[in-house]
């Protein structure tokens, strides 16, 4: 059914980001499916915030986030069918419809997320996400 899917696992939520890759890793093996691993690193939002940080800060935490996601695939079981493991910058939800597009991805596999009033129990990086993407996406819920 797809043959390209895009994960993008929140690395601070380790329990969620197993579960999560556990699930898109089955399924991938499963269609023979391409599995595209994404983390995405905020940007600041305010030049004001910014300047409270080292001037190296952002170009230190991509390659913390780097390190970080190649640690945790190569810790998961089926690493082996990872195809791409992706560091986006800036807006989750736009890295996230970015990398789905790059890697042309025919689905996203999502978490729900935390929930925010007026989401209806769904993340708003997650509700973006469906809302933006103009392939399918899959939520899993726990």
């Amino acid at each position: 059914m797809f043959k390209s899917i895009l994960l993008p696992l929140d690395l601070g939520d380790e329990a969620e980001a197993k579960r999560l890759f556990t699930a898109a890793n089955d399924m991938a093996r499963t269609m023979g499916a391409k599995l595209h691993v994404l983390t995405v690193i905020p940007t600041f939002s305010m030049p004001m915030v910014a300047s409270f940080f080292p001037a190296d800060y952002e170009k230190k935490a991509l390659a913390q986030g780097y390190d970080a996601l190649a640690a945790f695939v190569a810790g998961q079981g089926g690493a082996e069918n990872v195809a791409n493991q992706i560091v986006g910058h800036g807006s989750v939800y736009k890295e996230i419809v970015k990398a789905a597009e790059e890697t042309k991805s025919d689905a996203i596999i999502l978490g729900p997320g935390s929930a925010e009033s007026g989401d209806y129990l769904l993340g708003h990086n997650a509700a973006r996400v469906m809302r933006h993407a103009t392939c399918s996406v899959v939520l899993l819920r726990s």
